[in-house]
């Protein structure tokens, strides 16, 4: 695992989950993402990339059953 020491935030199951929180380039509001959401997009081909669109906005379920846990090979593709 690679834990994360960021901030966190609640799912809505209120599960413990690593969230990034930023401003969006022409907003005023902070927007808030699952950090494990994040790396499996960035890191995703172009295939990948629109199979991960079609998915609910949550976060993804950790193969080690940490969700504080960000090491993208424990990233389920699973729900």
């Amino acid at each position: 695992c690679v834990y994360w020491y960021g901030e966190a935030g609640r799912d809505e199951k209120s599960v413990e989950q690593a969230v990034i929180r930023f401003v969006k380039p022409g907003e005023e509001e902070t927007s808030e993402t699952f950090v494990n959401r994040l790396l499996a997009f960035m890191f995703a081909n172009t295939k990948s990339f629109e199979r991960l669109l079609m998915l609910p906005k949550v976060a993804f379920k950790m193969t080690c059953n940490d969700q504080l846990c960000v090491n993208i090979k424990h990233i389920s593709a699973e729900g």
